[in-house]
């Protein structure tokens, strides 16, 4: 394949048949797909050479000098666009910054090595819906849950801390409760943080 700056692909349905769709809410994409580009182009490859239908794939992809992905756009058929994606990649060719961004929200993470290593010791993610405080969340990849999850209110100005370290659960009849121990710490006059200990 060499080394291409950018791909476009996509489907085009020479007649009405169009792609498998499901249920009527389904789109050109298909049923209850998770929009993310690791499962639409899973879905496509697999329907593509081990059944007798095909799924729809619309996008552009820009590459670096090392092959990496920069830079994605998937679109529906009518040009709509699904979403974006940026990547930024460090000197060892390292994942460090993923952004993706459609009509409803925004994601921004930020992934932490150790020295040189390969495997990624931390994520901090921050989730923006248009209609929602922002969410930020670190990933210890060597844990299993989150360590910090901090809300801020671009409404009120407010600002949210949520520190995770435990989860207690408590047999509840034939079924158990999960839930999280939290203290209440009140931080500045400006700002309203909940800590979670």
């Amino acid at each position: 394949m060499g080394k291409p700056k950018s791909v476009k692909e996509y489907v085009e349905f020479l007649n009405n048949s169009g792609p498998f769709i499901f249920m009527r809410g389904d789109d050109e994409y298909g049923h209850a797909t998770i929009m993310v580009p690791e499962i639409l182009r899973e879905n496509m490859r697999s329907t593509w050479f081990e059944t007798d239908f095909c799924r729809y794939i619309n996008n552009e992809t820009y590459y670096d000098k090392n092959r990496n992905i920069t830079k994605e756009t998937w679109c529906h058929k009518s040009g709509r666009m699904v979403d974006d994606y940026e990547y930024t990649y460090d000197y060892l060719n390292r994942l460090i910054t993923e952004r993706s961004r459609n009509d409803h929200s925004e994601d921004t993470s930020h992934y932490f090595y150790e020295k040189d290593s390969r495997t990624r010791k931390f994520r901090e993610s921050i989730f923006k819906w248009k209609s929602e405080p922002e969410k930020k969340v670190i990933t210890n990849f060597g844990a299993v849950k989150s360590l910090l999850i901090t809300k801020f209110n671009t409404f009120t100005k407010t600002d949210s801390i949520f520190i995770l370290t435990n989860e207690i659960s408590r047999k509840a009849g034939n079924s158990y409760e999960k839930w999280k121990d939290s203290v209440y710490h009140k931080r500045s006059k400006a700002s309203q943080r909940n800590c979670l200990l």
